[in-house]
């Protein structure tokens, strides 16, 4: 469970001596049968354990990306000629702004290599007319997110070309995504490890959703969602070690900044790692000052975030209420939202997309892995006692699948005035908090024993794709 290999202090990498796993690890519960009112740390989390499982989730998303490189070698489906901007003018160390239009680069990639639009290859010589993009003719949008995607993928791009100068400013990037990725991963390997879940297990699961088609269509091309897992993880982590007495309430504050510092919608998982403290808290039987005194903090860094980021940033501009995919708030657009995690009915969902051409077996996977999900978050609200971390974990997760929805599209109304489409990378955002159950359970022979079969179902049919 805890590996081998040297322990660093601090952020829930320290062995704790109260730990009883290392005196009678037989007697312990499940994790997620585990208390949570005792509140000292419970796992140890050793270093080579972690760089192995990075290292293997980072060959896995370069296979995959290298893959869908060599397929589609153009533009991806997610607002592809903005993001694609904004990247190549990140490499000149420029931010975007409202006034800005399409470079030539951008434009060129567009004209030589074609774009997938639509889970559809356009080919360049295929392309009608009217979609091909003159340098300086279209307004450019990616001003309405940060840009610390953009200049921290052309820092990657930067030091991979002193390496070899020659690397394509575009492929190199896509590429880099598996970077994003393979962090992410590991921060849900974290997590579970420091619930007393083995890390193999957990990185089974961890596997299993970088392979999914909404992870894939996210790290895969140029987007800050390839951040969005990452964000999300690395909120739920915040959250554990700070009731685990492993950081203070305090340093939940740069937890929440990291949230909008990436992409503006993920402010929805600030609210969900608020959820998160408060049903911990509730369940674990807290007192209140000090988790309203960590749900301030994280609450209060998303805010600050927002506020300097808003300061600097340019008005936004661009009409919502005129792109033909948004529509007015409404019952049916909030039931359609509510339904969306799930993808109850429909080829959205947190798991998967109708962005990229994929085989029958990927969305078989995908399919399967979201049921797990939910048997997970059932399976730990049923058999868990309460005050159990099984118990919190459940609620949790209960939340983010049918809460996430509707959240983002509340949040889209007071921001844009118009309800956005219902698509599945704005309720990724909440991955984490709905995978945490089947992390909590990871360690049953037969979840990572499904787990491990399914990726390898999944890489199939990416081959086959």
């Amino acid at each position: 469970m805890t590996g081998e290999g040297p322990n660093l202090a601090g952020a829930g990498l320290e062995p704790v001596a109260t730990v009883p796993a290392e005196r009678h690890p037989d007697r312990l519960p499940p994790a997620w049968r585990g208390a949570l009112r005792r509140r000292e740390a419970v796992g140890p989390v050793s270093i080579r354990s972690l760089a192995a499982v990075f290292l293997i989730l980072l060959i896995l998303s370069l296979a995959i990306n290298s893959l869908l490189l060599a397929r589609f070698p153009g533009l991806g489906p997610t607002d592809a000629l903005d993001y694609a901007d904004a990247l190549d003018r990140a490499l000149d160390g420029e931010a975007a702004h409202s006034a800005d239009t399409i470079g030539a680069d951008t434009a060129a990639v567009l004209r030589e290599r074609g774009i997938l639009f639509y889970g559809s290859q356009w080919e360049p010589q295929d392309m009608p007319e009217e979609n091909q993009v003159r340098p300086g003719a279209v307004p450019a949008r990616a001003y309405v997110h940060p840009p610390t995607y953009f200049f921290l993928t052309a820092a990657g791009i930067e030091s991979a070309q002193l390496v070899a100068p020659d690397l394509d400013w575009h492929a190199t990037g896509r590429m880099l995504g598996a970077v994003w990725a393979a962090v992410g991963g590991l921060l849900l390997v974290w997590l579970a490890m420091i619930w007393r879940v083995p890390a193999w297990p957990a990185a089974s699961v961890a596997a299993w959703l970088a392979v999914s088609p909404q992870s894939v269509v996210n790290t895969a091309f140029i987007t800050p969602s390839a951040a969005t897992a990452l964000v999300s993880a690395a909120v739920l982590l915040g959250v554990s070690l700070w009731w685990q007495r492993r950081v203070p309430w305090w340093a939940l504050v740069p937890v929440g900044a990291l949230t909008v510092a990436f992409k503006s919608n993920n402010i929805v998982v600030a609210l969900l790692g608020l959820a998160a403290i408060a049903v911990i808290s509730l369940v674990g039987r807290a007192g209140w000052r000090e988790p309203v005194a960590a749900g301030l903090a994280l609450l209060g860094g998303t805010g600050l975030a927002t506020v300097i980021w808003r300061l600097w940033a340019d008005p936004v501009t661009f009409a919502y209420d005129q792109d033909p995919l948004t529509q007015p708030a409404s019952l049916e657009g909030f039931g359609t939202w509510l339904l969306t995690p799930l993808g109850l009915g429909r080829d959205v969902s947190m798991l998967r997309t109708n962005l990229l051409p994929q085989h029958d077996l990927v969305i078989c996977s995908a399919l399967l892995l979201m049921a797990m999900m939910v048997v997970a978050t059932l399976w730990t609200l049923i058999r868990s006692g309460g005050g159990s971390i099984g118990r919190a974990a459940g609620v949790v997760a209960l939340i983010a699948l049918s809460g996430t929805g509707v959240a983002f599209a509340a949040l889209s109304i007071a921001r844009t005035g118009v309800m956005l489409p219902a698509v599945g990378r704005y309720v990724f955002p909440g991955i984490a908090f709905a995978i945490w159950p089947l992390l909590l359970i990871a360690g049953k022979r037969w979840v990572w024993l499904t787990a491990t079969a399914a990726t390898l179902l999944s890489i199939s049919g990416w081959l086959l794709s």
